[in-house]
């Protein structure tokens, strides 16, 4: 009797409520993947993110199981200015793996997100600041609550536009992890790839950890809108250069601070990443301070190694890179075995021109001071100041100097005043002072062998 009642008055009432969820089930899949869908998502998130900022969002396409996972086709986010408009970032397809459970708690947790073929234009405005996304009244300058457990970027791509043309990095892939706190997002790299063949750079490994601080976090004042990178021991490994960053990054004025410990630095390569033009080669290690701006950096630091020939041993650098020149505030260590330290510049024009004054003790012109020019034997020891045309190998100095010797002709105090120029050492003025003879002539030294004074 109570099955027949079961049977006859309860389970149709289940049936139907199983079959209404079906249909609100199937009917919410249809709806998911209409265009019109698509749009009013768009316009949702668009005003979640991006309300009372020049920015908006669109969609192409939803699909999915909205159970389980879903696909997401054709995001953009425009930048609607006064004098023109882009689109930000376009991504082909986003793959999104997830619990239904996990996704709707406080913090979202997705178990992975496919992002493929993301597009990411960077271009001044008419200040020269970055335009980058950046939240709005919507959100307070907070981001959701979330966790990506597996975080995958494939077929990447970004343009920075410049004043007078633009770089690219393509084919960046990278693997790892996300973690959101609202204001502020963790990134942890596994692993990366990427290239620019305009400047013949590849990236061939990646890994650390990238955290961003919304504007919302920061002190007013400190930064622009879009918040501020950070990075925590991001090891960067290039085809021939190697290095491990911490610091910071102002993703608007592209203003950074950086602790750069590196082992090695391949010149050649990394000239290329500074976009420097230079003949320049060699390999360095050390560690040093990099702060600034792309066009304007100051570098500070102890390196070792092999700079175009010239062995440098705990040499102490503080120099000031702008474009085509670098300005040498301070440079103290051990330079193909004298001890240097001193003040200059050195251009990067058509011609180049390094300019040093320095004290300096135990210089041997002998040993490889001009590249592949003889040189006589010196000790020289003392105030020197030199002007090197590297495009002719003109070089003009003015020594000031104590105690030492030329080809072992001593002296205890010198003034020389010359040129070298056409494997000829040119003496102008020279003055000599040792106890047994004082030296007061002009004249020229040709190669190793002929020696005329007057």
């Amino acid at each position: 009797m109570v099955k027949k009642l079961l049977k006859s008055k309860i389970m149709p009432w289940v049936s139907l409520m199983v079959g209404l969820l079906l249909t609100v089930f199937i009917i919410i899949i249809l709806i998911l993947h209409t265009d019109f869908f698509a749009f009013v998502t768009g316009r949702t998130f668009s005003s979640y993110f991006f309300s009372g900022t020049r920015f908006s969002l669109r969609v192409d396409k939803i699909g999915g199981n909205p159970l389980k996972n879903l696909k997401i086709e054709g995001l953009k986010i425009r930048y609607n200015g006064d004098d023109f408009s882009f689109d930000v970032l376009r991504v082909d397809e986003i793959q999104i793996k997830y619990n239904i459970l996990s996704v709707i708690k406080k913090e979202s947790h997705l178990d992975r997100l496919v992002i493929v073929n993301p597009h990411l234009w960077i271009k001044p405005d008419s200040t020269g600041t970055s335009i980058l996304p950046s939240t709005g009244g919507g959100l307070g300058g907070m981001a959701p609550e979330f966790t990506i457990d597996d975080l995958v970027v494939q077929g990447g791509q970004v343009i920075l536009q410049g004043d007078e043309r633009a770089d690219a990095i393509r084919n960046i892939s990278m693997r790892g992890s996300l973690h959101s706190l609202g204001n502020e997002i963790y990134l942890a790299i596994v692993e990366g790839m990427g290239e620019n063949l305009n400047r013949d750079i590849f990236l061939v490994g990646l890994n650390g950890d990238i955290r961003w601080i919304t504007d919302s976090a920061l002190k007013k004042g400190r930064f622009n809108d879009g918040g501020l990178l950070i990075l925590d021991e991001l090891n960067v490994e290039l085809s021939e250069s190697a290095m491990i960053l911490n610091g910071t990054i102002d993703p608007d004025s592209l203003a950074f601070y950086l602790k750069v410990e590196a082992e090695p630095l391949e010149i050649e390569e990394i000239t290329r990443v500074m976009n420097i033009e230079t003949s320049h080669y060699g390999e360095l290690q050390g560690k040093f301070i990099m702060k600034g701006v792309p066009d304007n950096v100051n570098i500070k630091g102890i390196f070792n190694g092999t700079f175009s020939g010239y062995a440098m041993d705990g040499f102490n650098v503080d120099i000031t890179w702008n474009k085509s020149r670098i300005k040498i505030n301070n440079c103290r260590g051990k330079f193909n075995g004298a001890v240097v330290d001193g003040k200059g510049f050195y251009t990067f024009d058509r011609t180049g021109i390094l300019d040093l004054d320095l004290d300096a003790r135990e210089v041997n012109l002998a040993e490889g001071f001009i590249p592949g020019r003889d040189m006589p034997r010196t000790m020289l020891n003392g105030r020197i100041k030199l002007t090197y045309h590297l495009q002719d190998e003109h070089l003009i100095f003015s020594l000031d100097l104590d105690e030492g010797h030329i080809r072992d002709f001593p002296f205890d105090q010198a003034t020389l005043n010359g040129e070298y120029m056409n494997d000829t050492l040119y003496f102008d003025r020279i003055l000599m002072f040792h106890p047994s003879h004082t030296v007061s002539s002009h004249g020229q030294i040709i190669g190793d062998e002929e020696i005329t004074f007057f």
